[in-house]
């Protein structure tokens, strides 16, 4: 082995980006966690904002499983995943237009399309069903 091949540093998985989604949420590091979503997802200043108010409404977010769903309609830039989360939201989130932002305390599940973008993995959807 040369250096260079004992010092690569592996890309992360998919499960790994989906993962770090949620990890950054969970930490407040809203702004870094919008840079890992889609354009489609998140267009315009006006939605950004919108995704952060949503997120900021989260206490604490963990990833408790993390499963490859729907592989059938799996192409080459669109995976989706079935991701189990243990959320605490805050009691702030009562009266939003839609309460909570539509989290539950305690598990949820949400249904994680990733696509690829300009060679990078991001995330496109975050849905409550399929």
């Amino acid at each position: 082995n040369t250096p260079a091949e004992t010092s690569a540093v592996p890309l992360p998985t998919e499960e790994d980006i989906v993962r770090t989604f949620f990890e950054l949420i969970n930490e407040k590091k809203i702004p870094e966690a919008i840079s890992m979503m889609s354009n489609s997802m998140v267009g315009d200043e006006s939605s950004k904002q919108a995704w952060g108010v949503q997120f900021n409404a989260l206490n604490s977010i963990k990833v408790s499983k993390i499963e490859p769903a729907m592989q059938e309609r799996w192409g080459e830039n669109s995976h989706e995943y079935k991701v189990t989360l243990d959320v605490k939201v805050s009691s702030d989130a009562a009266n939003a237009p839609i309460p909570y932002y539509g989290w539950d305390n305690g598990s949820n599940i949400r249904w994680v399309e990733i696509v690829r973008e300009n060679g990078l993995w991001m995330v496109n959807s975050l849905a409550t069903g399929q």
